[in-house]
């Protein structure tokens, strides 16, 4: 979601004679689609803690969004909410130059609400509990800055812009307002167009700031029953809200003279969607149990605002674009998950414990888009529908998350760690280049229970690597090292 959807969508349909495995590059918007399906680690400090090793175990309102099964463990009802600090450092390496940024932010990660209906009967052949939650859980945070910088780089963004020019005409978010604003002109009596720059000596220093903020929330409403504390079912109905807002100042200078111009974007996009979870946790004998969630795909309406500024020094001219709005249809994967986890001890005991092992896959390359709305009347829909999905289907592949966490309780008090790792859903593609989606993350966390209160944190830590350029074709790539530093407190109340 670094760049505008649906204008690179165009340019890409004006394409002729490539397949569409090889227009893929790392550039190319479907590369940035993932950011709406996946979710890494967030939810209550219990959830977070164990890195989201709760499948087969429940207990925690996060259940709701992941296997909501996991809340007919819940005999009494219960309100909670959680405070999230996101701290995200990140460093950039390009043209051997490093460079560092970050972003803080402050969040409710989670609220919630669960009524537990106890029922009268001992047996096992009986419902014991009934369950019902809703509350609001982050899923996602897009929070994050980066910033990049290269000295003395052979490269200008102009040139791929006066190529861009001569191949396709002027533009209205880049090339024209680069024409505005004098850093590409025309020879007189011509049509073609050159580098206009005044400084352009294929010397000069390269800088992008690139912030991001917003995340995913989603509403869960919930139920779920306790057949005889051997069988948990539970269903939820998720409603995601989706808010995501970008800035990205590209400053390029002029080793010779000192002057530079500057291109400016700003992209938002926001999306309501709607799915359904279901899920089965079945304890054969005390200590074991098992668990299978099923997730159906989220299906968002998604409307975006982009625009673009492109500004010179040299003759303090500056050029806006339009602000153009899209509306269209997104759908994420379906997801599966498989749990298998033990538990020794209960509450009356003063010392009990529990390990979980969870398996969760997806189908990245079943994600799909689908235009809405008439502002559309001037572009063959069907083809570009067709060959976004074909470029995502080419693009993407089943992605893997192993998560592995336990539990520690001594009398009131409890200690969790755990390990989430997450493979990489991109495939390689022609131009011998990658995506890479991979992380890990390793979380920690220590809580406190009395018989109508409860107190938890935890931290977590995720590392991730991704790489990115300038423009297709520039040779030189920029390599990220993302982290997010999560902290988390949650602070509920039994009822």
């Amino acid at each position: 979601m670094k760049r505008r959807f649906l204008i690179m969508a165009t340019a890409l349909l004006m394409t002729a004679g490539v397949s569409a495995q090889e227009e893929i590059y790392l550039d190319s918007p479907v590369l940035d689609v993932f950011n709406y399906s996946y979710l890494g680690l967030n939810g209550t400090a219990s959830y977070v803690g164990r890195a989201g090793a709760i499948g087969a175990l429940g207990g925690d309102f996060t259940a709701a969004s992941y296997n909501p099964a996991g809340l007919g463990f819940f005999y009494s009802s219960r309100l909670s909410f959680t405070p999230t600090i996101d701290y995200a450092p990140t460093s950039s390496t390009y043209m051997g130059v490093k460079a560092n940024a970050s972003r803080t932010t402050f969040k409710i990660g989670s609220f919630e609400i669960l009524l537990a209906v106890p029922t009268d009967a001992a047996d096992e052949s009986s419902w014991r509990s009934f369950q019902f939650g809703i509350g609001m859980t982050r899923l996602k945070s897009f929070n994050g800055r980066s910033y990049v910088h290269g000295d003395v780089t052979p490269f200008s963004l102009l040139d791929v812009w006066c190529d861009n020019a001569n191949e396709g005409g002027l533009d209205q978010f880049t090339t024209q307002l680069a024409y505005n604003t004098y850093l590409l002109d025309t020879m007189p009596g011509g049509n073609r167009f050159f580098n206009n720059f005044s400084g352009s000596v294929n010397q000069q220093t390269q800088e992008r700031y690139f912030t991001t903020s917003g995340g995913i929330s989603e509403i869960p409403i919930s139920f779920s029953g306790n057949y005889g504390d051997k069988f948990y079912v539970g269903a939820t109905i998720g409603i995601p809200i989706l808010s995501y807002n970008s800035t990205s100042t590209y400053r390029e200078t002029a080793e010779n003279t000192g002057d530079h111009f500057d291109f400016n974007e700003n992209y938002e996009v926001n999306a309501t969607g709607i799915n359904f979870k279901i899920g089965a946790i079945y304890r054969p004998v005390e200590m074991f149990r098992i668990g299978l969630a099923f997730h159906t795909p989220t299906y968002y309406e998604v409307k975006d605002v982009y625009y673009t500024r492109i500004s010179n020094s040299d003759n303090g001219a500056s050029s806006y674009s339009i602000e153009s709005e899209g509306l269209y249809n997104f759908r994420t994967p379906m997801k599966l998950i498989a749990s298998v986890g033990a538990a020794f001890g209960n509450q009356a005991s003063s010392v009990a414990g529990s390990v979980d092992v969870d398996y969760e896959f997806s189908n990245y390359s079943g994600m799909s888009f689908a235009p809405l709305g008439d502002n559309y009347s001037d572009l063959n829909y069907e083809s570009w529908r067709n060959r976004m999905n074909m470029q995502i289907d080419e693009a993407y592949r089943g992605g893997h998350v192993l998560r592995v966490g336990g539990s520690l309780n001594v009398r009131h008090w409890v200690l969790r760690a755990g390990m989430a790792y997450f493979s990489n859903p991109y495939k390689k593609f022609d131009n011998n280049e990658f995506k890479n989606a991979e992380a890990l993350s390793l979380a920690c966390g220590f809580g406190y229970q009395s018989r109508h209160f409860f107190w938890d944190f935890a931290y977590a830590n995720t590392v991730s690597k991704d790489m990115d350029a300038f423009a297709t074709y520039s040779g030189n790539m920029i390599h990220y090292t993302n982290h997010s530093n999560l902290f988390v407190t949650t602070i509920g109340f039994k009822l």
